[in-house]
């Protein structure tokens, strides 16, 4: 840690990279936060943050932090900035092009798959991890195809990533001893059900995943 000043500058500063993260680039406003990071903290543990005093977002365990409500402004909304690469901008609702061939790479919206407690490598659950994939891509129908291994015996990656917990259905960020990168055709977009015309501003409260950054220093 270096300096820490909570004040209409830095809570800009937070609140824009917070709007940037979720892939509104065109401006973020700062409506409110939990605490003052500079004295106490929201969270404990490891998350993502954006560190106003070194003006990047980073994965790790910061001593003091803070929730952030920030208002987004849709229009002109961008790409997401570098440190948010797996952020899924929301734009006018595509048209479906049939499917989609999605592989897992270990981010938020493409996990990998692996189990925590009891683990069968089965049809079922190969379709489970497909459809898990294919769900945090933002696609409502998922079919397997194939994977990398049988993530109950060996493991495709090492470190930690997100990976959909087979036997939890859920999708986590850590590190488990024995996963799969699975490969799944995806159909159906959830963002066809989004109005043609988006409003000009959404409400975006910070979670500490890398698309929601909390704030730091």
């Amino acid at each position: 840690h270096s300096n820490c000043g909570w004040n209409s500058t830095t809570q800009t500063e937070c609140a824009q990279a917070l709007c940037n993260a979720s892939g509104y680039g065109f401006q973020g406003v700062f409506v409110s936060s939990s605490n003052n990071p500079c004295t106490s903290s929201f969270v404990t543990g490891s998350y993502y943050f954006y560190s106003m005093d070194r003006d990047t977002v980073q994965y790790s365990s910061f001593g003091m932090d803070a929730q952030i409500t920030a208002l987004c402004f849709t229009l002109g909304t961008a790409s997401p900035t570098v440190y948010a690469p797996t952020a899924t901008p929301p734009t006018t609702a595509p048209t479906p092009v049939g499917s989609v061939t999605i592989v897992s790479d270990g981010t938020s919206t493409r996990p990998h798959c692996s189990w925590s407690n009891n683990c069968t490598w089965s049809a079922s659950t190969q379709a489970e991890c497909a459809q898990a994939l294919c769900a945090a891509s933002g696609y409502t129908t998922g079919v397997f195809l194939n994977a990398s291994n049988n993530p109950c015996t060996t493991s495709f990656v090492s470190g930690s990533a997100y990976f959909y917990i087979m036997d939890e259905d859920t999708v986590q960020y850590g590190g488990y001893v024995l996963d799969a990168q699975v490969t799944a055709s995806c159909s159906g977009l959830t963002m066809t059900t989004a109005p043609t015309s988006p409003p000009d501003t959404v409400t975006v409260v910070s979670d500490g995943t890398v698309t929601r950054p909390h704030c730091s220093w």
